[in-house]
């Protein structure tokens, strides 16, 4: 048998939208799945309105059944009431563990799950952002913001690679020269939970010919800074990149790549109610682009000459994103995550340029599609002080990109170059925005 106490009087009026019926229970009470009925109220007792909810400890699930009665089921799982909340399996998976969790007295693992059983009986909504911001980030933001960047880089010089072999570029391709860039890129994401990041940075290299002008090789720097937001979180991202690229022209294909490594430093500030956290964490990010670019200005084409402007290139893109393991503001130990992705991609692009005294303009338009052979599918494992661990799935973004884009540039007499680029790059649910400023000068 079981004991309980019980409401006894002889009436009582309820405010729908005020009042609860709250009924606190030992871990112990009942074994998993296990139920009874409580009568908790009096069958004497006149009761006037309804009570606006019902709530119980975490794993608990409480039912009227009428008259006083109330069923009480051990579900040791806090689900019900993230359900409630519009949370998620992630959501679930975090707080069952916080449920079960026993902290040390005093602890900041105390105070949170104090301030945890607090919003689970108070307000559902507030409860799943406090398991969302306690918990590692479940976007893929901080991989998406971070090889972003290197897209974005590799973009801007395979199309500055192409200029200097370009239709009518002289000697231009046989010298050598330093070059910088200027970026911008703004990424929305509305899938889940979603988030926004902007990236600001810069990048600089240098490179020369090499084999009689049939091929290029340089190396370079870059810099990047992205603010990301994101549910329950801000995250600031401090990115330093080193790269190597090269070109090698044949007769009708130009072959181009770069291969880059980079250390990423992430801060990140998770608040939610009274739970508020810094997490200081760092990544790497490796990656090897490729691509084979058609040349079709050595045909003879006759009257179709016009078709000299249009080249298509398939390219590889590959990336290993490694996250270091951590421990959190919340006590947490948050375990190493490591993902690859590998995309396939498919362009066409518009090419042509424009002398005036003395002076190339050339603009450029493309579009393509590209699709991740590979995806980045994984989990992040979370263990807490007492040995608890739980699993935080990582959202996987959609495969198939659609994207556009296009540049301007000018080779002015002395060699040097200035140009401006845009390209955009569209997912379901996601959209990549990034503007750059070019320059090369001769030496």
């Amino acid at each position: 048998s079981v004991s309980y106490g019980s409401i006894n009087t002889s009436s009582a009026a309820v405010a729908n939208e005020e009042t609860w019926l709250v009924a606190s229970v030992k871990n112990d009470f009942l074994d998993k799945g296990e139920s009874v009925d409580l009568n908790i109220i009096s069958s004497a007792m006149q009761i006037n309105g309804d009570f606006a909810g019902l709530r119980t400890t975490p794993g608990y699930e409480l039912e009227s059944k009428g008259d006083g009665v109330y069923k009480l089921t051990y579900m040791a799982s806090v689900s019900g009431a993230v359900r409630r909340g519009g949370g998620d399996d992630n959501n679930v998976r975090s707080g069952d563990a916080w449920m079960n969790y026993s902290p040390v007295a005093g602890s900041t693992g105390e105070k949170i799950k104090e301030a945890l059983n607090e919003a689970y009986y108070s307000d559902p909504s507030q409860y799943v952002e406090m398991l969302s911001a306690i918990a590692p980030e479940s976007t893929p933001a901080a991989e998406t913001a971070a090889t972003g960047v290197n897209s974005a880089i590799y973009d801007v010089l395979s199309s500055r690679l192409a200029s200097l072999e370009g239709m009518a570029s002289g000697d231009v391709f046989s010298n050598s020269g330093v070059w910088g860039h200027m970026l911008y890129s703004r990424s929305v994401f509305s899938g889940g939970h979603g988030f926004n990041a902007d990236s600001f940075g810069a990048a600089a290299g240098a490179d020369a010919e090499i084999f009689d002008g049939t091929a290029r090789a340089g190396a370079g720097y870059s810099y990047a800074s992205t603010a990301i937001d994101s549910f329950m979180r801000d995250t600031d991202i401090k990115t330093n990149t080193f790269f190597v690229y090269g070109q090698y022209v044949s007769e009708y294909i130009s072959y181009r790549g770069m291969i880059s490594y980079g250390r990423a430093a992430y801060e990140e500030t998770a608040v939610s109610g009274n739970i508020s956290g810094i997490n200081n964490y760092n990544a790497g990010i490796f990656g090897i682009s490729a691509e084979a670019e058609y040349c079709p200005e050595y045909l003879d084409l006759g009257d179709y000459e016009w078709l000299k402007n249009f080249t298509p290139s398939v390219g590889l893109r590959y990336t290993s994103f490694n996250r270091e393991a951590y421990e959190d503001a919340f006590s947490q130990r948050t375990g190493a995550y490591s993902s690859d992705a590998l995309s396939a991609l498919l362009e066409f692009s518009w090419k042509n340029e424009y002398h005036a005294s003395g002076n190339i303009f050339r603009p450029e338009l493309h579009a393509g599609f590209s699709f991740d052979v590979i995806s980045p599918d994984g989990s992040v494992t979370v263990t807490m002080p007492d040995g608890i661990s739980y699993q935080t799935a990582v959202e996987k973004m959609p495969r198939a990109s659609f994207e556009i884009g296009g540049a301007a540039g000018i080779l002015m007499d002395t060699g040097s170059e200035i140009g401006l680029a845009y390209n955009g790059s569209f997912r379901s649910g996601n959209t990549t925005h990034s503007v750059m400023v070019t320059g090369r000068i001769r030496f």
